[in-house]
């Protein structure tokens, strides 16, 4: 882990937690080493840093919309430096993904929403096809997450009215899942299931 990134850390974890009441539950799932996926729900631009200061424990990458990198030169060059891979919107992006597939390759840590685009109501939605690609074509591991919180407003948190909250499932083995009919069968299948695993997290 970078120094920088162990220094960002440990101010975003310091606001987070003494500020908006951050509560963070399972991080014992959370492998130190070796491939990994991390599949949050998705509520607002709060998500990815927040999934960050649940590990803790290691540097992560992260998929972020491309508009994100058209704001000022100062932000782009920031989310960049702490591993921001930029998506077009709207389409596939072959380049972000081979990124994505070489990161995971070579034992890195990557967040992948599921769902693919922020929920405007808070309610979860149909999982995409793209992270059972990733998934299936890496082998790795994926870690279901779920996160509460980071669409609420400023002031309920403060209040403590609504608070952070990451909790971590055990790791799903994308080996173990097998496809009926054919290779997007495979990858919807291995989405479905994290998507179940963050339904039943929300549930606890």
């Amino acid at each position: 882990m970078r120094p920088e990134w162990r220094i960002g850390y440990w101010l975003l974890y310091l606001v987070a937690r003494v500020v908006f009441g951050l509560k963070i539950e399972g991080r014992q799932f959370v492998p130190r080493t070796g491939g990994l996926i991390l599949a949050p729900n998705h509520l607002s631009n709060m998500d990815a840093p927040l999934v960050g200061i649940g590990v803790g424990v290691r540097e992560l990458h992260f998929l972020a919309k491309a508009g994100l990198f058209r704001g000022t030169k100062f932000f782009a060059w920031l989310i960049s430096h702490f591993n921001a891979i930029p998506l077009k919107e709207g389409k596939t992006s072959v380049e972000a993904l081979r990124r994505i597939v070489g990161l995971l390759k070579n034992g890195n840590a990557v967040v992948i929403f599921p769902e693919g685009t922020r929920s405007k109501t808070g309610v979860m939605q149909e999982p995409q096809v793209g992270l059972g690609y990733v998934a299936a074509k890496t082998g790795v591991s994926v870690l279901p997450v779920y996160l509460k919180g980071t669409n609420a407003r400023l002031l309920d948190l403060i209040l403590r009215r609504s608070r952070f909250v990451v909790r971590f499932a055990q790791p799903i083995d994308p080996v173990t899942i097998s496809g009926k009919a054919n290779r997007k069968d495979l990858y919807r299948k291995i989405s479905e299931e994290v998507m179940r695993s963050i339904v039943m997290l929300a549930e606890r």
